[in-house]
């Protein structure tokens, strides 16, 4: 009697940790869920090069975890880097891009702090490039994957699209060259339809651009 009530007490903590780490309110950082008058842009699995986000990548997992695409030093396995393709509203290829993520340093599980810092070089060809930077997150992913499960569905996020960047001071734009030497701004990143498969990837970008 004695090992049930202490595997039923085992079992009773974990999920309540799980449920804090999850559902924990302390965590700042308010998603910028759009950017005013920003420039549209899109790219799909055919567009994107390289490495694609893994859940363990994202979950920092790095020691459960690997994916076929991931680095196997462990210093930078919790790193994807990546060439995309970017398209305008219309579909039309307007952009190239290179993407570089990796999980914050102050990214803390228990806190329920999922942070991920992404860094993007953006070309136009004949008029320029910028440079980009924004701090994620992957909690609203996380809390809609573990409600799923709970419910007795799978582990998967299934709403048809979550915004990645926080709205903090990290998210910028920096012109490099041409057109754009000197623009400044900020944007954001929206990953649409993450459960449909775990080898697609979907994504738009709001970019200001301030001349």
């Amino acid at each position: 009697m004695s090992n049930l009530k202490f595997i039923l007490g085992l079992l009773a903590g974990i999920l309540v940790g799980i449920l804090v780490v999850v559902f924990n309110p302390l965590p700042d950082g308010t998603l910028l869920r759009s950017v005013p008058d920003g420039e549209y842009h899109s790219y799909t699995t055919s567009d994107v090069y390289g490495m694609h986000r893994s859940v363990d990548g994202i979950l920092n997992f790095a020691w459960l975890l690997q994916g076929p695409g991931d680095f196997v030093e462990p210093a930078i396995r919790n790193t994807t880097a990546s060439v995309l393709l970017l398209r305008d509203d219309t579909g039309n290829p307007v952009a190239f891009a290179t993407r570089l993520s990796t999980v914050a340093r102050n990214d803390n599980l228990l806190l329920g702090s999922l942070k991920m810092r992404s860094y993007w070089n953006i070309f136009w060809p004949n008029e320029g490039s910028v440079y980009m930077q924004s701090e994620e997150t992957r909690r609203p992913m996380l809390r809609d994957g573990v409600l799923s499960f709970l419910s007795g569905g799978d582990l998967a996020a299934n709403a048809d699209s979550y915004v990645l960047t926080t709205d903090t001071d990290l998210n910028r734009i920096v012109g490099l060259s041409g057109e754009l030497a000197n623009v400044t701004g900020a944007y954001s990143e929206a990953l649409l339809s993450p459960a449909t498969d775990p080898e697609i990837q979907q994504g738009e970008l709001k970019l200001r651009l301030e001349r």
